[in-house]
């Protein structure tokens, strides 16, 4: 008694949502194992990320990247997220995006 015998739980991926005002958050650290990548898990913890947002009220989503992480960058593209200001830092493309819920 005491015992399961299911599939071992295992994390593959996280998300971060932070409270920056009261109608605007942010997305902080979106992450998603090496193996796991190109399976969804990104799109569901973006989904995930979303709806929560809303449900707390959340007019705005806001998040910071590089164009270094282009399959997060196409994946936010995607979910309707809009450059609102986009700049090198060295060699280093960076874009601040935003999402009106």
């Amino acid at each position: 008694e005491g015992e399961t015998s299911g599939p071992a739980v295992q994390v593959v991926g996280t998300v971060a949502l932070q409270r920056v005002s009261d109608e605007v958050a942010e997305l902080r650290r979106m992450t998603v194992s090496k193996a796991h990548r190109g399976y969804g898990v990104g799109a569901a913890l973006t989904r995930v990320l979303i709806d929560h947002a809303r449900a707390a009220g959340f007019k705005r989503v806001m998040l910071r990247t590089s164009a270094a992480r282009a399959a997060a960058l196409e994946l936010y593209y995607k979910f309707g997220w809009k450059d609102v200001h986009v700049y090198k830092d060295g060699a280093v493309e960076r874009h601040t995006m935003e999402l009106e819920l």
